[in-house]
């Protein structure tokens, strides 16, 4: 092997000790994925500050379920299934995909709003399907609830 290629190799083993303890400090790691049949988002913080931002940015009062919370968190933004693609078990899919996601960063518990005002498929319930989920609703808000799954 070639004096340059080893530099070559020292430099990216350098530079991802960099990167994974940046992301340990940075206490945030966004989650998403895009398909042709839909995507989510979402993210798990360890910092109290941005848990508490998750819920203020959408009018929750964070102090209600606070205490209900293990660290690190990881909090589900979206899970949307393209009209043509619903009801063919791709939300499941991605939903499974974000969870395994949230296992790979040490996530204690998912948090959600679900958005009931949000148009569905015929016959589709949404906090059913979270609760199918293992999902509870600890609260509701704006006629949203608000679930958690403990991982």
């Amino acid at each position: 092997m070639s004096e340059d290629i080893r530099k070559m190799i020292d430099k990216v083993k350098n530079f991802k000790q960099f990167v994974n303890e940046q992301n340990t400090n940075n206490q945030s790691h966004f989650l998403s994925k895009s398909e042709k049949y839909g995507s989510y988002e979402g993210i798990v913080h360890s910092d109290i500050e941005k848990i508490k931002n998750w819920f203020l940015k959408r009018g929750i009062d964070y102090e209600l379920y606070i205490n209900q919370l293990e660290l690190p968190v990881a909090f589900l933004n979206n899970v949307n299934v393209e009209l043509k693609y619903r009801g063919k078990g791709y939300g499941d899919k991605l939903y499974s995909d974000f969870e395994q996601e949230c296992y790979d960063y040490d996530a204690k518990c998912i948090i959600l709003e679900s958005d009931n005002g949000e148009s569905q498929k015929k016959g589709f319930n949404l906090d059913n399907w979270y609760q199918s989920l293992d999902y509870e609703i600890i609260g509701k808000e704006s006629g949203n609830s608000i679930m958690k799954k403990q991982l």
